[in-house]
């Protein structure tokens, strides 16, 4: 039985004492008055809305991020797949609560938090986000046991040394390497490092998890099993689980995937339910001891292999103003070779053709 256990919907959701606490010292009866109205079932748990981030240097701006749209319903597993310079990384920092947006805003269960203080985004981080990023430099502490790394984000609760301590062993049992207390990071391999990292992350029990390339210093059989991991840790403890990569091997293991282009959501994919029982009855073997060996040369790491077409349903995303984005691939496979197209209804439904 995994040691993993479900938060109840009451224990995931944003209490009225626990938004008390993401609102400490403040007057503001307005954002009071939203976290109230936070309750309603039709408000996402993340709204990302007309998002942009412009970055000045030198007297040139970078438009990263260009008005972009996102909605993250609570427990969900995502990945964020783009390629370098799409504003996938500006767009983890928004959502981390690490940056603000030139335009637009970010909101958490309806509050917007770019109207919180410092200290209150501060707090609300450390309460509720776990970060895990690509470089465990700037995970983990080399002069520190991996128990004390885990144990690090709990250093001003008010929780007792032994409290800490069989907290952070939870932890490190739940990623396998509780055998590996003491233990410094130098002394683990970097898929090793990585776990480390998550139940660093995970320690505070946070409702969200956010991760920047978590498989990309790693070799392809270890970035399977850390992908299994994120599975089991989504499903049992039920924390909301954005992944932002490049990696497009991770769709396979995820159940939304999001495109991001230019700073903009261009399609997005969403796990088909036949492929999900796949993945789900692979991995059950695997619990129960089976000698039939994981393929970890297929694309999904518990013998089931794909491809995007076979796993995913993908769909274009319309903006605001009812445009949609059609990738290079979909141009070039409908031979699109202009800026111009032809556009009719047929049946019912919109046909795209070159002109």
């Amino acid at each position: 039985m995994s040691i993993f256990k479900k938060k109840t919907k009451e224990e995931t959701s944003l209490h009225e004492d626990e938004r008390a606490d993401m609102n400490i010292e403040t007057d503001s009866e307005e954002v009071s008055g939203k976290l109230e109205d936070s309750e309603e079932e039709s408000v996402p748990y993340i709204k990302c809305d007309s998002l942009v981030r412009i970055f000045k240097s030198e007297g040139i701006e970078v438009m990263a991020l260009q008005g972009l749209d996102l909605e993250i319903q609570r427990g969900e597993l995502t990945a964020i797949i783009g390629k370098s310079g799409s504003g996938k990384s500006t767009l983890l920092n928004m959502l981390g609560a690490l940056d603000k947006p030139s335009a637009g805003f970010v909101a958490y269960d309806g509050v917007n938090i770019a109207e919180l203080s410092e200290k209150e985004l501060a707090k609300f981080r450390n309460d509720h986000i776990g970060f895990v990023w690509q470089k465990n430099a700037d995970n983990l502490l080399n002069y520190l046991t991996v128990v004390e790394n885990v144990e690090m984000p709990l250093l001003f609760s008010d929780m007792s040394k032994k409290e800490k301590h069989e907290r952070a062993m939870k932890m490190l049992e739940a990623v396998g390497l509780a055998h590996k207390e003491k233990n410094f990071p130098t002394q683990l391999s970097g898929g090793e490092q990585q776990r480390v990292a998550i139940a660093t992350a995970l320690v505070n029990e946070p409702e969200l998890l956010l991760m920047d390339e978590p498989t990309g210093a790693v070799d392809r059989k270890t970035s399977i099993m850390l992908q299994d991991l994120f599975r089991e840790i989504n499903r049992s403890l039920g924390v909301t689980i954005i992944i932002v990569t490049h990696d497009i091997s991770l769709a396979d293991r995820v159940d939304r995937v999001v495109m991001i282009s230019d700073g903009k959501i261009s399609s997005e994919r969403i796990l088909k339910e036949e492929y999900k029982k796949k993945i789900e009855a692979g991995e059950a073997l695997l619990k129960e001891g089976t000698n039939e060996e994981p393929d970890y040369n297929a694309t999904a790491g518990t013998g089931v292999a794909s491809s995007s077409d076979d796993s995913h349903e993908e769909f274009s995303i319309l903006d605001k103003a009812g445009r949609v984005r059609l990738s290079a691939e979909m141009r070039e496979a409908a031979g699109i070779d202009s800026n111009r197209v032809k556009i009719d209804i047929v049946d019912g439904k919109i046909i795209i053709t070159n002109e």
